[in-house]
């Protein structure tokens, strides 16, 4: 089973752990074996096992005193991408099998409306590399609290939400972020170091807000015709594509962002990362 580039976007994962479930959709093996077939080192092939099997894409069977490991059957590549192609297809309403990818309820209730929720880490991580490597507009609008960073990294490990910041440095968008003034803080606390370094070199428009106004762990993206709402902490969020509501929410934020005070995001990371 080959996955393509834009399917692990899709499915929201990383490119080592794509090749892994390549392998084990065809065979069933134990970290050394896995370790020989992707050439890579034992502590890489453990860290991406735990982490995939953790997400519950991976599932194993005790031989003596080693594991074999192979794709849980809830989590079949083939089923996961049969799912894509039929939302790939517009279909009207429909819903992704939850024993699956998560949850994923689709509706569209009117040309170009549409609405839809999604549920679970490898969900949201399809909604975060939408922002980056599948967006096609040139504003992005955020708003984080100050627990936003951490509940992010918490849900999508923070080798993936490096992956995600470095993606802005490759686009052509402006981010454009309405944050918390401790949401850098709160990551250095974290020792999230290098989230707050790959923020380097991302087109910003930053501007702070006082840290009580945010401090639940949730976020507002609008971007591509659509306005998210995201809950981090409970890995859920929800897209609206509807033109008059994404018109209404960017003008409630730019009247929010004049609140704020504008700061240099990569000076003020700086700084934060020289407390070290």
């Amino acid at each position: 089973m080959k996955i393509t580039k834009e399917q692990e976007l899709l499915l929201g994962l990383l490119p080592g752990e794509a090749r892994l479930l390549e392998v084990l959709s065809e065979h069933r093996l134990r970290i050394h074996e896995l370790v020989s077939t992707l050439k890579q080192p034992r502590s890489t092939i453990v860290h991406t096992v735990k982490r995939l099997h953790k997400r519950g894409w991976l599932t194993y069977k005790t031989r003596g005193s080693t594991r074999e490991w192979t794709i849980a059957p809830n989590k079949k590549i083939e089923h996961a991408l049969t799912d894509l192609s039929q939302q790939e297809k517009g279909y009207n309403t429909f819903m992704f099998a939850g024993s699956r990818m998560g949850d994923i309820l689709r509706i569209n209730p009117a040309p170009h409306v549409e609405f839809a929720v999604y549920q679970g880490a490898d969900n949201l991580r399809q909604v975060a590399y939408r922002v980056t490597k599948l967006n096609r507009t040139k504003r992005i609008y955020a708003t984080c609290s100050s627990k936003t960073g951490k509940a992010i990294v918490d849900s999508l490990s923070e080798e993936a939400v490096v992956d995600i910041n470095k993606g802005f440095t490759k686009t052509e968008a402006l981010d454009i972020g309405i944050v918390s003034e401790h949401y850098f803080v709160q990551a250095l606390q974290a020792k999230n170091i290098n989230w707050l370094k790959s923020f380097e070199g991302r087109a910003h428009s930053m501007h702070f807000l006082p840290s009580g106004e945010f401090e639940e762990s949730t976020q507002q993206l609008i971007f591509d015709g659509s306005v998210y709402f995201i809950d981090w902490d409970n890995e859920v969020a929800m897209e609206v594509k509807s033109p008059d509501i994404v018109t209404m929410h960017t003008k409630m934020f730019q009247a929010l962002q004049q609140r704020g005070r504008k700061i240099d995001m990569h000076a003020h990371i700086r700084e934060l990362l020289n407390r070290l």
